[in-house]
């Protein structure tokens, strides 16, 4: 993106200038899922995000957790969805227009666990670059939202960071998530 000079600043993508699909033109991307509200919510192929319709209303599916088990808050992961051809989901959040957020499901939302530190991370865009969360100047902070006794609806969103500088991250995760 960089290199074809696409603005790589929070503040050039509204929410009606969505960041997902300016990021879709560098990823191969098996289905391009839309958007929570983008309507058409009720066509989404089994491979997206789980969005459902409950008596006749638009509403987010539980299907993500946090570290410590609780529900995630899924909020951060409405606005914009892809499906990478491996079947990795990259979920988008245009918070505000200083803050983009990119969560990614490696296994995609199918596979278990869907745990927040475990098989799902967030990265920021900060300073034009992906940043994961947790490191300097990011949202959220690797003491309180990458804590496995800590209980809040983002517990978990931080633990990129830990999981980059910590070896023995995911040998730990394996035996201590369930």
């Amino acid at each position: 993106m960089e290199a074809d000079d696409v603005s790589l600043d929070p503040a050039t993508y509204s929410s009606t200038n969505k960041y997902y699909k300016t990021f879709a033109n560098y990823v191969k991307v098996a289905v391009d899922c839309g958007t929570w509200s983008s309507g058409d919510a009720k066509n989404k192929p089994p491979v997206c995000f789980n969005y459902k319709y409950v008596d006749g209303k638009l509403t987010y599916g539980g299907t993500y957790k946090t570290l410590d088990g609780a529900g995630f808050n899924e909020t951060l992961l409405d606005d914009g969805q892809l499906v990478l051809m491996d079947g990795t989901n990259l979920m988008f959040e245009n918070q505000t227009a200083s803050r983009i957020f990119v969560t990614v499901d490696l296994n995609g939302f199918k596979t278990p666990p869907n745990r927040a530190g475990y098989d799902l991370f967030t990265f920021q865009f900060l300073d034009g670059e992906l940043r994961t969360m947790g490191s300097k100047g990011t949202a959220y902070s690797v003491e309180t939202y990458c804590n496995p006794k800590g209980s809040n609806q983002y517990n978990g969103i931080a633990c990129a960071h830990k999981a980059k500088n910590d070896t023995e991250y995911f040998k730990w995760a394996v035996k201590n998530i369930k």
